[in-house]
Parts: C-alpha cells; sequence; structure tokens
C-alpha cells in the first residue's frame, strides 16, 4: 500500500499558531526572539483516505538559512503538523500539542548574539504546557503524576530538614542554673561586710 504525503499551509492552522503565541505568556521569549511558521502534512492511501503519521503529531524542525530564502514570510522555525490529528482532536488537544512543541524551541544570548535550537524532549515541556492549558493527552497525565510525585517528595525532603535544623539549634541553646536563680549581669554586686576599727590600747602603768 503506498502512501502520498502533500504539504500545505492554511489559514486555520496560521490562525491556531498566532493565537497560542499571543496568549501564551511562557511563549513570550520565543515570541520576542524567533518566527515560528506551520504548516499541514497529509497522508492519504491508494484509496485516497487519510491516514495518521507514526510519528509525532506536531514536529517542530528548524528552518537552515539557505531555505528561508524561499519562504514567505521567513521563519526561523516551522511546525509540521499531522492534518489526520487536526481534525480529529478537540481544542484542548490542539493548543496543548503547540505549546508543548513550541516550549522546545532553545533561546540562549551569546556574545555572538541570540543562538536558537531545539532542545531534546522531557519532561519539562509536558509540565510546562499542562500549567498553560491543564492535562489534554496521555502523556500529559503520566507526566503530571510524576511532576506531582517529585513535588512531594521535594516538600518532605524540605519539612524534613526544617525539623532537624530546629531540634539542633534547640539542643545548642544555654540551660539555665537548675539549682537557683541564673545570675543576673544588671545586679549590683553584693557588700562587704564593714571592718571594725582596730581596739584601743590602755597604757600599762608605770613601776614604781
Amino acid at each position: 500500500m503506498s502512501i502520498t504525503i502533500e504539504y500545505s499551509q492554511e489559514k486555520e492552522l496560521d490562525d491556531a499558531l498566532a493565537s497560542v503565541l499571543a496568549d501564551t505568556p511562557l511563549l513570550a521569549e520565543v515570541v520576542n526572539h524567533c518566527k515560528v511558521a506551520a504548516c499541514f502534512i497529509t497522508r492519504e492511501n491508494d484509496q485516497e483516505e487519510q491516514v495518521p503519521g507514526k510519528g509525532d503529531k506536531i514536529a517542530l524542525k528548524k528552518v537552515s538559512p539557505v531555505m528561508q530564502v524561499f519562504m514567505r514570510p521567513k521563519a526561523d522555525f516551522i511546525l509540521v503538523v499531522d492534518y489526520y490529528f487536526w481534525t480529529n482532536a478537540t481544542e484542548k488537544e490542539k493548543k496543548g500539542k503547540l505549546i508543548r512543541t513550541l516550549t522546545r524551541i532553545g533561546i540562549e544570548n551569546t556574545n555572538n548574539g541570540v543562538k536558537l535550537s531545539i532542545r531534546p524532549w522531557d519532561i519539562q515541556e509536558n509540565v510546562n504546557a499542562i500549567k498553560a492549558c491543564g492535562v489534554f493527552d496521555e502523556m500529559g497525565s503520566r507526566a503530571k503524576e510524576a511532576f506531582d510525585r517529585c513535588r512531594v517528595k521535594i516538600e518532605t525532603t524540605e519539612a524534613m530538614l526544617a525539623n532537624q535544623a530546629k531540634e539542633a539549634a534547640s539542643k545548642a541553646e544555654p540551660k539555665g542554673n537548675a539549682k537557683g536563680k541564673k545570675d543576673d549581669d544588671d545586679d549590683p554586686p553584693p557588700l562587704r561586710p564593714a571592718r571594725k576599727p582596730p581596739a584601743e590600747k590602755v597604757p600599762e602603768p608605770e613601776p614604781e
């Protein structure tokens, strides 16, 4: 069975991408430092039926300077969106997938200017997308569970360390004298008893 592949740029996708970029504060750095375009990839079998792709529902591609010459408008990155996924997904799934993919764009300020790259997949993309629009697919649900477990472990460890520090501080405090009142540095020194004057000597009688 042969598969026919076509690429197309549609206003519906352009509008969805523009809306996500404008309404997601998490992507402000992307908006300020690079341009992103999007296109559909459509796969049809011999019966002209749409079939899903086997890879990512939305793939992120970096556009080389040579290819930018042929693009109108020019873009630093392009999102290749599986049309089968797009036509069968909910609005929340579409938004979540777009945000999750866009957060992979790496932006680094260097001495030679801004360096753009595509970061490897990690759990942070899922966490960022969940924070922006909530859980939108099974992968996001698993990521949220893993994130919650890590958060609980961190909070438990922080509480344990705080209790240990509190116990150590209480043991280090000086203890007062248990037998009597602790001397107060502001109390006046004790008075010494007054000295008795020396006794007067009685002169001895002279011999006759």
